[in-house]
This record gives structure tokens, C-alpha cells and sequence, in this order.
């Protein structure tokens, strides 16, 4: 077998991710033997908790894909991991940054009167977003995230805005 220095890759140097998800980093590394690798944050390493879980996973000639899995985010996991390999020719690492994302928007229908909603969306509003041109009196269009007087509409009731 020939020893090879660790070699630590990125797949993304930075992944986005709203409060309150999961999501996952992940680094490649080449290495023989593959003696320590771990993700650390802050100079600390992480270990397996209610918080991170961390998995490798063996692939061929040397490589690893090395896991950390970041439990409902929080702001104060956002910052830069590191992802650390070493064996006995070396030390090898990278950094990812971890940041925040703003909320993904999102359309919801709830029953209000008939003029709040023709204040608000004109006539198609509702065949553009739910497929059926719904009586406005049954329903209302609200844009989370989104100020409603924000919205443009273009002559067939598309929202543009």
C-alpha cells in the first residue's frame, strides 16, 4: 500500500440554510492511511450529539466522504467549519461557511370578504396560482414574507412582482 498525504476537497465552499432546518456539509478526503479526520468549529471538534451527527463514508482508492449533519440550525451555528484530516505524513484542511438564508416565500389561501381580496389581487390572480379561477370570495392569496402592496400583477393576473 502507498502512503499519500491527506488531501482535504470541498464540494461547496459555502452552503446557505434557513433557522430551524437541517442540513448537511460535506468534504472529500484522499488519504493513506486514513489515520484522523474530524469537522471542527470555533477550534473545537465536533462530536456526535443531539446537535451534529457525523458520518464517513468509505469510497475507492483512498477517498472518503466525510458528513457533518447540523440539527435546526440555529444563528449561532452559522460561521465556519472546518474539515480536518491528518495521518502520518500530514495534516490537511479546509473551511466552509455556513450562513444564513431568508425565508423561502410561500402562498397560502385563507377565506376573507370579497373586497379585501379584489383590493389585493386582480381578476386571474387565483387561475395563475392555484390552477382554477376561484370565486374571490372563497379565497384570498396572501404571500408570506412578502408585503402585499409589494405585489404586480400583468394583464392576465400573473404575479410579476
Amino acid at each position: 500500500m502507498v502512503s499519500v498525504p491527506p488531501e482535504v476537497q470541498l464540494p461547496n465552499a459555502r452552503i446557505g440554510q434557513r433557522v430551524g432546518r437541517d442540513t448537511v456539509l460535506e468534504c472529500i478526503i484522499t488519504s493513506s492511511p486514513q489515520d484522523l479526520y474530524y469537522w471542527e468549529k470555533d477550534g473545537r471538534r465536533l462530536a456526535a450529539s443531539s446537535k451534529h451527527s457525523v458520518d464517513a463514508y468509505d469510497e475507492t482508492d483512498g477517498r472518503l466522504v466525510l458528513s457533518l449533519r447540523v440539527r435546526q440550525v440555529t444563528p449561532g451555528d452559522y460561521g465556519v467549519y472546518n474539515c480536518v484530516a491528518s495521518n502520518s505524513l500530514g495534516v490537511a484542511h479546509r473551511a466552509m461557511t455556513l450562513y444564513g438564508t431568508p425565508l423561502s416565500h410561500r402562498v397560502s389561501c385563507r377565506c376573507v370578504r370579497l373586497f379585501v381580496c379584489l383590493s389585493v389581487c386582480p381578476s386571474g390572480c387565483f387561475q395563475s396560482i392555484f390552477g382554477t379561477d376561484w370565486p374571490f370570495n372563497l379565497g384570498f392569496c396572501t404571500f408570506m414574507d412578502y408585503d402585499p402592496s409589494s405585489l404586480r400583477f400583468d394583464s392576465q393576473g400573473h404575479n410579476v412582482g
